[in-house]
């Protein structure tokens, strides 16, 4: 009988997260050259976002969480499927390998005060995991005065409820803000999203629907001032039937300002009696503004229930006029229109201070 040899190729069996630094960043690279990624990435540099994590200073003390217990661990022992993250963000899989640790909080019962999470500097990623049945409110208030990546997983129980209240008003530096949502049987999840834009803003929402019955809402309004950038993608991927996915998705940009919507709605083919909405409004608020916006619908199913819509459009000159001649001033009337039109999409426990800080003053 012949002596046969078996020859492993290493780099396929090797874990990525024990990759070298060069090889992570040839891999990554690769797949950020995809056309699927490239479309993903048109308006934001990966490469720019990959640098946030190369010499970036980590510690756990820049997460500051309120009312709920947190435990640092390994990537590798977060259960957290490393392959898997690489092909929905290879990006995110990248800052797992380079970081090394991950905050974990654990959510069990209906939690009567909100868990109050403030990141500064470069945080730690963070895993939340809601058991089946519990119920609670996560105010977050990102705050990274620095170039900073902020990841967050969110896994979600069996009948399980999270309303999730984001802040993130600086206005300089590069941020990355990317939330992935894992939502088990008739689970419901909404994320009020409240947003200016910075030197570059990029924001990832990914909702994964594991479980049949289970529901999911973003909801976000956003401001973008002079020669700032905002780019927010959302993508709800429906993998199971009877699942109720809902985008509401409102930017402003003034004078020299940028915006980017994306948002997609993805239904398999055996998810059967699903009903996903979007709606995108962007409203251009003096000149060179620049807004980018598309709505995508992948659909492999037919009995199911789905809109989109996106409208892009200027300021009213006939509103401005009647409100000039009433004497109110031009940067007063800004303001009024500005809170009109954000007006629906403003909302949540956060609400106050958001009106706050995105309307201008008066």
């Amino acid at each position: 009988m012949a002596n046969v040899k078996m020859q492993h190729n290493t780099n396929r069996s090797k874990s990525f997260l024990s990759f070298s630094d060069e090889e992570a960043m040839e891999k990554t690279s690769l797949i950020l050259a995809t056309a699927d990624q490239r479309e993903r990435w048109k308006y934001t540099k990966g490469s720019d976002i990959l640098e946030l994590f190369l010499g970036a200073s980590v510690k756990q003390e820049n997460t500051v969480i309120k009312n709920a217990e947190c435990a640092s661990i390994h990537v590798g022992d977060s259960g957290l499927e490393i392959e898997k993250i690489r092909k929905q963000s290879p990006i995110a899989a990248f800052g797992l390998r380079k970081l090394e640790k991950i905050n974990k909080i654990h959510i069990d019962g209906n939690l009567a005060e909100p868990v109050t999470l403030t990141q500064r500097g470069q945080p730690l990623p963070l895993l939340i995991e809601i058991n089946d049945n519990a119920s609670c409110q996560l105010h977050e208030f990102v705050d990274c005065e620095e170039n900073a990546a902020v990841m967050t997983w969110i896994k979600m129980g069996e009948n399980s409820s999270l309303i999730h209240a984001r802040n993130s008003f600086r206005e300089t530096g590069k941020h990355w803000q990317v939330t992935f949502n894992e939502l088990e049987s008739g689970a419901s999840y909404t994320m009020h999203n409240h947003v200016k834009g910075s030197e570059t803003k990029r924001q990832d929402v990914l909702i994964n629907f594991t479980g049949s019955d289970s529901t999911a809402k973003v909801i976000s309004a956003g401001t973008v001032n002079k020669d700032r950038k905002l780019d927010l993608q959302v993508i709800c991927d429906h993998s199971t039937p009877r699942t109720t996915s809902h985008q509401r998705i409102d930017h402003v940009a003034f004078e020299n300002g940028s915006t980017t919507f994306n948002g997609r709605i993805h239904i398999l083919e055996h998810a059967s009696g699903c009903n996903a909405q979007l709606k995108n409004r962007s409203l251009a608020m003096g000149r060179e503004t620049t807004i980018n916006a598309k709505p995508e619908l992948e659909i492999y199913n037919d009995d199911v229930q789905c809109s989109h819509g996106s409208t892009i459009g200027q300021v009213d000159e006939t509103q401005l006029f009647y409100m000039r001649s009433r004497g109110i001033k031009q940067k007063e009337a800004h303001a009024i229109l500005c809170e009109g039109f954000l007006r629906e999409t403003i909302s949540g426990p956060l609400s106050a201070s958001a009106t706050s800080n995105l309307i201008p003053e008066r």
